[in-house]
Parts: C-alpha cells; sequence; structure tokens
C-alpha cells in the first residue's frame, strides 16, 4: 500500500491510541517489569523514524515509548509490548514468537488479519480504519474494550467458524 508521510502519522496514532483500550494478558510480564512501552517494528526507516520522533515525548500507559527496529533474527525481538509488521516475509514466524510472549500484532497489509494478526489497518473510502481479529486476540489472552470493537472490523482467522 502506498503512503504518505501523513498517511503514517494517521497510523501512528491510531496504534498509539488503541494501545489505550487494550490490556495485554495477565500472565504477561511484559508490561509489569518493564519501565517502558515498547514498541518494534519490522523494516521501515521512515515508519522507525516517525515513531522515534513521536516516543520523545509520548507515552503510552503512563510508559516513555522505546522504538526498536528489527530485522530477520529473532534476538532483538523481546521483549515487544506491539510488534508492527511492515512486510509480508516470515509473517507465520513472528506471529508465533508474538503470541509465545504476550506481544500485540499490528499490520497494514491487505489480509494479514484473517492470516492472525491481531489489529490491521486497512483503507475503506480513503479513510483509515482498522480491522481486529477479536477470537485470535482472546485467544491470547488480550481484553479488548468493547468501544474499541465497535469501530473496529471484526474478522476471523482463516478456516475458523
Amino acid at each position: 500500500m502506498s503512503e504518505t508521510a501523513d498517511e503514517f502519522s494517521v497510523k501512528a496514532a491510531f496504534m498509539v491510541k488503541m494501545a489505550l483500550f487494550i490490556d495485554w494478558p495477565k500472565q504477561s510480564n511484559v508490561l509489569d517489569t518493564s519501565k517502558k512501552f515498547v514498541i518494534c517494528i519490522k523494516k521501515s526507516e521512515k515508519y522507525y523514524q516517525k515513531l522515534t520522533l513521536w516516543s520523545q515525548t509520548g507515552q503510552i500507559k503512563k510508559k516513555p515509548v522505546i522504538i526498536r527496529r528489527i530485522d530477520d533474527h529473532l534476538s532483538n525481538l523481546t521483549p515487544c509490548n506491539i510488534l508492527y509488521l511492515t512486510n509480508p516475509e516470515n509473517l507465520n514466524h513472528y506471529l508465533t514468537h508474538a503470541q509465545n510472549n504476550n506481544t500485540l500484532t499490528i499490520s497494514d497489509l491487505p489480509g494479514n488479519a484473517k492470516l492472525g494478526v491481531l489489529v490491521n489497518f486497512i483503507k475503506v473510502n480513503n479513510k483509515f480504519r482498522f480491522e481486529i481479529n477479536y477470537g485470535e486476540a482472546k485467544k491470547q489472552g488480550f481484553s479488548i474494550n468493547p468501544r474499541l470493537l465497535k469501530v473496529a472490523k471484526i474478522v476471523q482467522s482463516k478456516g475458523e467458524g
């Protein structure tokens, strides 16, 4: 999906606001032990720069935000509160890691919510919206505020119901 810097600013704002309406799994020590809220982003220099600039003054869940760019190795992926996937390479690999580490996955690639990403940005009538794979989020122990669900398109993973 081709986009402008302003379009990513909208996505970044959505991502930050969404986190306020999502509770991580109770067994998650990511939020409890960390004094920072960590957003990992896969292979996107422009997204990384934009989020890093915002994180210098921003907070999520009353914690300062750290932006970490990751590559194709999982060694620098833990702990992340949010994993923002910007390309389809090794999607299942990252989803499995995220599930095992109570990491909220976000993407902006068509169809990714049906593949197991928890939140996926979509464009409808030239406006940004998002879809949530609620069944997968619930299965992983995330609790999503009904107000957020009300404005999202709810999708199921392929092969479900």
